[in-house]
């Protein structure tokens, strides 16, 4: 039965489009069958290997090396006998960054490798600021290299990668850029080519992305579940002469689609507005299209999926009421398409899915380990990150939830062409899937993996959000809605402004990241208490790390008003109500040795250091404490008078009386530190004043509850 007919979105029975295969396959000495299915059936958490090569044609020669990097193969196993005695053991190599360059361009891929670890731009200006303190005598003391043992504690890591996977890190002394590579064993055919020399374009993977596409439809379970019944509004058909605007609720089966995620850019390009829609339903001009939106449609058709989702083509633009209604239901374009065409190395859409590329980002060494040789793959330390997470796509912040919601998403970057699923992730470099040690790093902000998304992801997901981009800031809490509504489908909890109502109060400790301070105070979009109302990095804290203290507040009520159609976006106000076991008069001042906050009192004053180890504060907004005093509120949110770790809010009085708005966020950690801070908070003449508080109720046990508002 065909998939469409009931109603399935199974993509088992519709199997890419045969093309004919790229030259450069032939060019490299490629067996003629490598994109052929392999026989025989595969569990759900192995899909066996796309190459099924023959022993006695796959064999092929370790990557050359250069006499230094040769070395370290040849004396590894005396390297890591010494490791055993002494864990900070070094030895030479090249003399400077641009030796190594050097060496990388002659033919070394293990110099190669640690070439492309680095920004380029930084390593320029590393070199350039030497020079000027130096002269010509860049890299004099020689590049010198570490060797450090990468431990992976995490069960789904393959054991073998468990134990022998070492990071080696190349220093050119102070000043100097310093490089990285991951060397893991390689558990594939031995000696087999890395894929990527096969290919001289990311065009030319489109047969082995076919052969990802085919292996996930054909083996995955997970891929292939039953989902919702949903169709976007609008749909391109693009299986014809011409592409052209369809509406879906003409057809009469639940078609494939794939969509199209990419950086809109600061260029001005044709899109679907009230003047070109029925134009568009007769014939989208392939001539005024963008080079990334041609290149979707060519993609889209190679995998033999008829009809593509572009938002700037199936939106329309200049219809509010059209945008928010669309703009609302990402989840469902998203989370229904068959595949997700991803132009991750486009900073607009004149650059495209396809690019030219270097060599190959792996090289394969030899090396002696315990009398017997091992064949080990070699790559950037961040070859993960640089070639995915820091593509610009990747920065853009509607991107994330188009990367997370899908099944299947392919990634045309500027290095290579991966391939992420629920139950693989996969590249040029590793086409047999991206190896744990490598994907999994054990430090690293962003070891993302697709798969079905949890409450327990938010917090991680709204951190990787935080770094990135908007155009506009009012779609703070729109551009993220998507990955709330399909959060919201699972849990059926009250999502309110970035947070959920459940476990609020721990969600309540987020900070700025001062990595990524924005200097400027956003136009209102959300209460003070959330997340989404700064412009800057913010993570959260661990709460756990502060012991098994209880909690200091306890949220009575909390309320928000939307201002568009959509509850999960844009915010008009909100207000959250909290009883509060204290709050406490405090003054942040600066001093001629630092920050202090001071308790103050007619008979005790504590003064504490805010940049000191045992206690740390960040304020939400720049325009906080820089030059003069500050009179706040410190509200303790956990560990106060439980003897561990105490954290909590700076508040400001809104002029209301018992109502504040969060300015910032203190922890306090050393002893001394919480034995003042609790002596005072002890003391009555500290605490805000009775007609503070928006209310003071007792409860049936005389217990004094002190309710505040905070907006």
């Amino acid at each position: 039965m065909d998939p469409g007919e009931d109603g399935s979105d199974s993509c088992s029975a519709g199997p890419p489009r045969k093309r004919k295969k790229c030259n450069a396959l032939e060019v490299a000495g490629a067996k003629e069958n490598v994109f052929e299915e392999t026989s025989g059936g595969e569990s759900d958490g192995d899909d066996g290997s796309l190459f099924d090569f023959d022993s006695g044609q796959s064999r092929l020669p370790p990557s050359v090396l250069c006499v230094k990097c040769q070395f370290i193969c040849d004396n590894w196993s005396s390297i890591l006998s010494r490791m055993l005695e002494d864990d900070h053991i070094d030895f030479p190599h090249c003399g400077s960054s641009f030796v190594l360059e050097s060496s990388a361009k002659r033919g070394c891929s293990l110099c190669a490798q640690f070439l492309a670890s680095v920004d380029q731009e930084r390593l320029e200006d590393s070199r350039q600021s030497r020079q000027e303190k130096q002269g010509d005598g860049i890299g004099d003391l020689g590049g010198r290299i570490k060797v450090q043992n990468a431990v992976f504690d995490r069960k789904d890591v393959n054991p073998i990668h468990r134990k022998h996977c070492w990071i080696l890190h190349l220093s050119f002394g102070h000043g100097v850029q310093n490089f990285f590579v991951d060397i893991v064993p390689a558990l594939g055919p031995t000696f087999r080519a890395p894929s990527k020399e096969c290919f001289l374009t990311s065009r030319d993977a489109l047969p082995l992305a076919e052969q990802w596409m085919r292996r996930c439809c054909n083996t995955h379970r997970l891929c292939n579940a039953p989902i919702d019944d949903f169709l976007p509004t609008r749909l391109i058909s693009v299986n014809g002469t011409h592409p052209y605007l369809i509406l879906t609720s003409q057809l009469k089966i639940k078609p494939k689609y794939a969509t199209l995620s990419h950086c809109w850019g600061q260029i001005k390009y044709l899109t679907l507005t009230k003047a070109t829609i029925e134009n568009f339903k007769q014939r989208i001009p392939l001539e005024a299209l963008l080079k990334t939106f041609l290149d979707a449609i060519r993609i889209t058709q190679e995998f033999g999926i008829d009809y593509l989702w572009i938002d700037s083509l199936c939106i329309v633009q200049d219809d509010a009421d059209d945008w928010d209604r669309e703009a609302s239901s990402m989840a469902g374009v998203y989370g229904s398409s068959t595949l997700n065409i991803a132009a991750s190395g486009a900073s607009d859409g004149r650059i495209g899915c396809f690019f030219q590329r270097g060599g190959s980002l792996k090289c394969q060494v030899e090396m002696t380990v315990c009398g017997e040789k091992v064949l080990y793959d070699v790559v950037p330390r961040l070859m993960y990150e640089r070639s995915l997470a820091r593509m610009p796509l990747s920065k853009r912040g509607w991107a994330l939830q188009e990367r997370v919601l899908p099944r299947r998403t392919l990634h045309f970057t500027s290095t290579e062409v991966f391939w992420e699923c629920l139950q693989k992730t996969a590249c040029e470099t590793f086409p047999d899937g991206l190896p744990a040690a490598i994907l999994y790093r054990p430090y690293g902000r962003n070891s993302f993996r697709k798969g079905f998304i949890s409450k327990s992801m938010w917090m991680s997901l709204v951190e990787m959000y935080s770094e990135c981009h908007l155009t506009k800031s009012s779609d703070k809490l729109v551009a993220i809605s998507g990955l709330a509504r399909s959060l919201q489908l699972q849990t059926k909890e009250q999502y309110v402004a970035g947070l959920w109502r459940e476990d609020l109060e721990l969600q309540l400790c987020w900070e700025v990241s001062f990595d990524r301070f924005n200097a400027t105070t956003p136009p209102y979009r959300t209460p003070s208490w959330s997340w989404a109302s700064v412009d800057s990095q913010i993570k959260f804290r661990n709460i756990e790390k502060y012991g098994p203290g209880c909690w200091n507040i306890k949220i009575i009520q909390v309320h928000v008003k939307p201002s568009r159609l959509d509850p999960l976006g844009e915010i008009k106000s909100g207000i959250l109500r909290l009883s509060c076991e204290v709050l406490i008069h405090v003054t942040v001042k600066i001093a001629a040795d630092g920050f202090y906050m001071v308790i103050n009192a007619t008979d005790i004053e504590t003064k504490m250091g805010l940049d000191y180890e045992d206690m740390h504060t960040t304020f939400d907004q720049s325009n906080q404490p820089i030059t003069r005093l500050y009179n706040f509120y410190a509200l303790p949110v956990r560990g106060y008078n439980s003897g561990s770790r105490v954290i909590g809010l700076f508040l400001e009085p809104t002029g209301k009386d018992g109502e504040f708005r969060r300015v910032g966020i203190f922890r306090l950690t050393g002893d001394q530190c919480l034995r003042n801070f609790e002596e005072c908070a002890k003391n009555t003449k500290c605490h805000a004043k009775k007609e503070e508080y928006y209310r003071i109720r007792k409860d049936k046990f005389g217990q004094e509850h002190r309710i505040i508002a905070i907006i």
